[in-house]
């Protein structure tokens, strides 16, 4: 899909300039981990594809939008999830 290509090089981009104790789930069992940890701190689940344009465009805005409508579950503690977004900034 052409979706793929432009997502696996957010992930690259996203892992290239930050550390993060992260782990991106797609609706499709694909993972994608943004660093070196024993367990991410974060997690966001990705339901379907309609949800990456929030994702590769990343702000806490998108994600919370993202989340309302439904399109991203997210665990993990608020204050790990606002230093993963605002640690890292679009490309």
């Amino acid at each position: 899909m052409f979706w793929e290509k432009k997502l696996t090089r957010w992930v690259e981009h996203v892992r290239a300039g930050a550390d993060l104790p992260a782990r991106l789930v797609l609706w499709d069992g694909q993972q994608h981990d943004f660093g070196k940890f024993a367990a991410p701190h974060v997690t966001l689940h990705v339901k379907s594809a309609t949800a990456l344009p929030y994702l590769l465009e990343p702000s806490l805005d998108n994600l919370g939008e993202a989340y309302v409508k439904g399109k991203i579950d997210i665990e993990g503690e608020l204050t790990d999830i606002i230093n993963a977004t605002s640690s890292r900034r679009a490309p």
